[in-house]
C-alpha cells in the first residue's frame, strides 16, 4: 500500500466520500485494467513499449526538454489511479521536471552494444509499474555511438495504447526538430484531455443505467409474462441441470514493437511473461 493509499484508509467513511466525488473516474476499459492489476499486481503484461533507432546527431538536452514539455502538455503522463472504497480513481499531478535517463555504451566493444542495448531495452520495458505512486511511463536513451542512439517508450496501457505512442513519438519529434531550430513548440494546447472523456463516458453510462432501471418493472413483468406461456411448451426442451460457464481474463496484448529510420533493424524488445 502507497502512502498516498495509507492516508486515504485513514480518513473517515465521509470523508472518503466526499474526496471521491471530487476526483475523476476512469473509463471502462481503464478500470478494467485496474481491476486486472489487482488480481495480478506488479506484473509488467500491461507494459508498452516503442524503441526507435536515431542515426544522426543528437542533442539530448533537447530531446529530454521535448519529453518534459510533452508531460506538461498531457495529464495522462501525470495520472496515477488510487483506489477509493474498491472503486478506481485518477488523479493528475502537476508538472515536474522530467529527467532522462541515458546509457552510455560507447565504452564497449562494438559487437557488445547492440546486445547490451537490447538487455537495457527489455528490462526498461519489463519493470513494472506502480499504479497509485507513478510515473506510469519510462523513457531511456541509449547511446550506441556519436551519431547513433537508441530511444525507449515505455508505458503502462492504462494510460496509452499503440495509437497513444505513435502520437507520442511523433509530437516529441516536431518538438524536438522546432527546439533544435530555436523556436517554440507550435504544438497547439489540447482542449480535451483523456480524464474528460472518463468523465463523460462515465456520465453517459450513468444515464443510460437511470433509463434502464426506470424501465426495468415494466420489461420485468414483461419477460415473465413471456416466460409463463413458453414455460408449459418448452419444458421437454430443458435439461435437467445447468453447468456454469467459467469466465476467462484476457490480459491486452503487450505492444512490442521496432521503428528504424534506416535500413538497420532493431530487433523487437521482448517482454517477460
Amino acid at each position: 500500500m502507497s502512502e498516498l493509499s495509507e492516508r486515504i484508509a485513514r480518513l473517515s467513511p465521509e470523508k472518503r466520500k466526499a474526496l471521491a466525488e471530487q476526483l475523476a473516474p476512469l473509463s471502462s476499459a481503464q478500470a478494467r485494467l485496474w481491476f486486472l492489476e489487482q488480481l495480478e499486481p506488479n506484473s509488467s503484461r500491461y507494459n508498452m513499449s516503442k524503441a526507435v533507432r536515431l542515426i544522426g546527431p543528437l542533442r539530448g538536452d533537447v530531446l529530454e526538454r521535448s519529453i518534459d514539455e510533452m508531460v506538461r502538455r498531457q495529464h495522462s503522463l501525470r495520472t496515477t489511479v488510487v483506489g477509493i472504497e474498491g472503486q478506481p480513481y485518477q488523479i493528475v499531478s502537476e508538472p515536474h521536471p522530467f529527467r532522462l535517463k541515458v546509457a552510455d555504451l560507447t565504452g564497449l566493444a562494438r559487437e557488445e552494444r547492440e546486445t547490451e542495448a537490447h538487455a537495457l531495452a527489455g528490462k526498461e520495458s519489463c519493470d513494472p509499474f506502480d499504479l497509485e505512486k507513478g510515473p506510469l511511463f519510462r523513457a531511456l536513451l541509449i547511446k550506441v555511438a556519436a551519431e547513433e542512439h537508441i530511444f525507449l517508450l515505455a508505458q503502462h496501457h492504462i494510460i496509452s495504447d499503440e495509437w497513444s505512442i505513435a502520437i507520442f513519438i511523433r509530437e516529441i519529434s516536431a518538438m524536438y526538430q522546432a527546439f533544435v531550430a530555436g523556436q517554440a513548440c507550435l504544438l497547439p494546447e489540447l482542449a480535451v484531455q483523456y480524464g474528460d472523456y472518463a468523465l463523460w463516458r462515465r456520465q453517459q453510462l450513468e444515464s443510460v443505467e437511470r433509463l434502464v432501471l426506470d424501465e426495468v418493472p415494466l420489461l420485468r413483468r414483461e419477460r415473465i409474462v413471456r416466460s409463463e406461456r413458453l414455460r408449459a411448451g418448452r419444458d421437454h426442451e430443458r435439461g435437467q441441470s445447468h453447468d456454469g460457464g467459467q469466465r476467462a481474463f484476457h490480459g491486452a496484448t503487450t505492444v512490442s514493437v521496432s521503428e528504424t529510420p534506416t535500413a538497420q533493424p532493431w530487433p523487437a524488445v521482448t517482454r517477460a511473461r
